[in-house]
């Protein structure tokens, strides 16, 4: 297993066609290491380290790319009336979660609302729930 799935070894084809050509395939193992009925503890926690670093270090990364977008810098901006009249949450929202912070958004997102409430959920509701994103991720 080490020798296909490390890259140095040059398997690539191997990978992409016996495993990855699938997209069931990564998550199935993935929740079969993680499942109750697996009684490994060392390998679970693992998993739950490696993923919670993956996470991590792709949050740290979107907070890099939107700092150094400046997209939302107002340092030596003169802040009038066309500045605040253009001034949406709406256009915030979205264009954080389409394009800058797709990670942060949906992990917001996620401590937001239930499975059960995304399913329940009206519209309205739904719009409720991206404002209190938004304002979590513009919170200090």
């Amino acid at each position: 297993m080490e020798y296909v799935f490390n890259p140095e070894n040059g398997q690539g084809h191997i990978r992409y066609n016996k495993f990855f050509v699938r997209k069931s395939n990564v998550p199935r193992v993935l929740d079969w290491w993680m499942s109750a009925k697996n009684r490994g503890k060392r390998a679970k926690a693992e998993v739950r380290e490696w993923a919670i670093r993956l996470v991590t270090h792709t949050v740290a990364q979107e907070v890099h790319a939107i700092t150094k977008s400046k997209e939302f810098q107002s340092m030596g901006q003169n802040i009038d009336a066309e500045v605040i009249k253009a001034f949406n949450l709406c256009n915030i929202h979205k264009k954080l979660t389409t394009s800058l912070a797709p990670t942060s958004m949906r992990l917001l997102a996620s401590l937001t609302t239930s499975a059960k409430g995304i399913k329940k959920h009206t519209e309205h509701r739904k719009e409720r729930t991206k404002m209190v994103c938004i304002h979590s991720s513009i919170l200090d």
